[in-house]
């Protein structure tokens, strides 16, 4: 692909393009992914090391495929071509991006897609790179995640490719705090979140009354425009039934078989029904509850608090209404 046709091709919503590509590697021909995005020419300057320089992104890239290798796609090499920065990652054919799936989604693979994001994010949480302090991921949308599915059509596997964006990109799924000097891990929520609606409801239709319509409540808590009402990972990992050790591996539950009651007599004949927890519906923790309850005196709350503001500002201004037409009367006597 020629310059030409990359720069007639039409950006995605953080305002990069994606091309795929093949390299040599170790003499096999291999898949790379190539994210480009416009840079102006100081960002080219190869000792150029500004937040949004071509090395310092290229440094960036190299960290996160060697912290969080089981996160992102391996880093392969930036280099500018003609006004493009260029930031190439290694991937394999069996890899499907978010973008390729026909949506609606499934309510399933939706809520699976969100719960994989979710994991994802404690891993990085936990890793070196965030040894520190959090350091949002900020490009997290349909054409940054990659899944593998699974014969019954869920997530096997799931990572990213990182996207370098526009600063003045208006995608309305990244929130108005990712530009903030102290953005924390409540950015990446809500992208997580948008992204989960947006495959499950691509065309802003009505919420889904259904056994997964808590979980759409949940995700809509974590679009608040307060990033201190967004529930926290832990919490959010805990409503959706994640469970992880410190280190961020993940503890598989096993399912236990209920208690054989016992009987003075046991006849080998006997047989006994059990009841097993219906598969079919997904799982919906106390957590859950609590954080849909929370969500809710937020709301209550916040709408008494304008409510008193407004009522505040009316009084004003109906005292000073109330004064100058004094005033006048007092003129006209005069």
């Amino acid at each position: 692909m020629n310059i030409e046709e990359i720069r007639s091709m039409q950006s995605n919503p953080l305002g990069c393009k994606v091309v795929a590509d093949k390299t040599m590697l170790g003499g096999v021909s291999t898949p790379v992914l190539n994210a480009m995005v416009v840079m102006n020419k100081n960002e080219f300057h190869n000792d150029y090391k500004g937040p949004r320089g071509l090395r310092a992104l290229e440094e960036q890239y190299k960290s996160l495929s060697f912290h969080c290798s089981d996160c992102v796609f391996p880093f392969y090499q930036a280099f500018g071509e003609k006004e493009y920065g260029v930031f190439s990652f290694y991937v394999s054919d069996d890899w499907k991006g978010l973008n390729q799936l026909d949506t609606p989604l499934s309510s399933d693979l939706a809520l699976d897609i969100f719960r994989n994001l979710i994991k994802l994010l404690i891993k990085y949480s936990n890793s070196a790179v965030n040894a520190k302090t959090y350091n949002p991921l900020l490009f997290i949308c349909l054409e940054s995640v990659y899944v593998r599915l699974n014969d019954e059509g869920l997530v096997q596997d799931m990572k990213l490719l990182p996207l370098p964006y526009k600063t003045d990109c208006e995608y309305i799924g990244m929130p108005r705090d990712a530009y903030m000097t102290k953005s924390d891990v409540s950015v990446d929520i809500f992208m997580a979140a948008y992204l989960y609606l947006s495959l499950k409801y691509p065309n802003n239709e009505p919420f889904k009354e259904d056994d997964y319509s808590d979980y759409d409540s949940l995700a809509e808590c974590c679009l608040s425009l307060f990033a201190q009402r967004r529930p926290s990972l832990d919490k959010l990992a805990e409503a959706l039934d994640i469970d992880c050790d410190s280190d961020g591996s993940f503890i598989k539950k096993e399912k236990t078989p209920p208690v054989m009651p016992v009987k003075e007599e046991y006849d080998e004949d006997d047989v006994y029904d059990y009841d097993y927890e219906d598969e079919s519906k997904p799982k919906k923790p106390g957590a859950l509850t609590k954080i849909l309850e929370q969500g809710k005196k937020g709301l209550k709350k916040g709408a008494k608090s304008i409510t008193g503001a407004i009522s505040d500002v009316k009084g004003k201004l109906d005292n000073m209404l109330s004064t100058e037409r004094g005033d006048s009367t007092e003129e006209e006597e005069d």
